[in-house]
């Protein structure tokens, strides 16, 4: 069958694509995609919606993009898959957004210039590759991209920077790395959540996303997992999964309703994070994001309750002259901190 005898029933296509769109739990966004489900009633709200939909990819899913128009095919995950997304954003008129992802990878490789040169295959999606070849991927017809564009060495002209180090990142890592700490230093569930928020907010300005993120841990919801490898030997690799930990909770941070004017945007993250997806839609309007614990916890959440009262109550944002500059100073003392718990807990102490 041709590729033209396929197109002809477009509705047939776009149930093709929602319903595994909806398997593979991609799509978490404030108002359409709070259960990652896609389907053509949501479609249709989406296009009544006076707000633009934006599709925010994370790394990994772009990563698998770039690999797609640039060797044919991705290292990791489905090209099929891939092509889908862009194909139904293609079909539905909705925006990808891929500056979070390219600050990531240039903070990442400290490298301005890589980051140029994927932003400059990103742009060409649809000009160099046509909307029939990313159906002919996403409908199996074709199983790689033929249309190969390729990496230009030299960038003339320089629209957006990409190597920022945010202060949303530096936040998260401090957090991280005291969460960390706490993780390894404490064994009772109450002590745990006590000490990380006491610290949490008297040094750092508050997210929602971290809270529910840290919450749900020492509930232990299913699916949330602690910073990668801080209960190896390497420590050099634990406090890498802290930094990952904590780019992962930057990209929500970034796409908060308090940062992106809802009126007119919905930001649309795609990621096969099933966790980071949760984070996210369960942050979105949380403003009390700390009493996810005591909700949930099976014992003394009425003393809990209280001394989170009190918590809040007394809270004072921090203030000071440069954010960026007093979380370097914090990330410091934590890494200070948890190079010593981690000695301790792994037995490296110094006599």
């Amino acid at each position: 069958m041709s590729l033209e005898d396929n197109i002809v029933d477009l509705v047939k296509i776009q149930n093709i694509f929602n319903y595994r769109l909806t398997e593979l739990h991609w799509f978490y966004s404030p108002f359409h995609f709070m259960d990652s489900k896609v389907s053509f009633e949501k479609i249709n709200r989406m296009k009544n919606d006076n707000r633009k939909q934006v599709l925010v990819l994370d790394r990994n899913i772009f990563s698998r993009l770039i690999n797609v128009v640039s060797k044919g095919k991705t290292d990791e995950g489905s090209t099929q898959d891939i092509a889908i997304l862009i194909a139904w954003s293609a079909l539905n008129n909705v925006e990808i957004m891929p500056y979070y992802a390219l600050n990531e990878f240039a903070e990442g490789t400290n490298c301005e210039m890589a980051a140029q040169r994927e932003y400059n295959i990103f742009k060409k999606i649809f000009t160099d590759i046509t909307l029939l070849e990313w159906l002919a991927m996403a409908l199996g017809i074709e199983k790689e991209n033929k249309t190969l564009i390729e990496f230009e060495q030299s960038i003339e002209e320089i629209e957006t920077v990409f190597y920022n180090t945010s202060t949303d990142y530096l936040s998260n890592y401090a957090a991280m790395l005291h969460l960390a700490s706490i993780l390894l230093a404490e064994k009772e569930q109450i002590t745990k959540f006590k000490k990380y928020f006491e610290w949490f907010y008297n040094n750092l300005k508050v997210s929602r996303y971290t809270e529910v993120y840290v919450c749900r841990l020492l509930l232990s919801n299913k699916g949330y997992k602690e910073p990668k490898k801080i209960h190896g030997k390497n420590m050099d690799e634990a406090v890498k999964g802290c930094q990952n930990q904590a780019r992962d909770l930057s990209y929500l941070t970034q796409l908060s309703i308090d940062r992106w004017p809802i009126e007119q945007y919905e930001p649309i993250l795609v990621t096969d994070d099933q966790m980071l997806g949760d984070i996210f839609v369960n942050g979105c309007f949380n403003k009390e994001a700390i009493r996810e614990f005591e909700r949930n916890i099976k014992t003394s959440s009425k003393k809990i309750s209280e001394w989170v009262s009190e918590l809040l109550v007394n809270h004072k944002e921090v203030v000071v002259d440069d954010y960026k500059a007093y979380c370097k100073e914090v990330i410091e003392q934590e890494l200070d901190l948890f190079r010593n718990v981690f000695k301790s807990k792994n037995g490296l102490l110094d006599n």
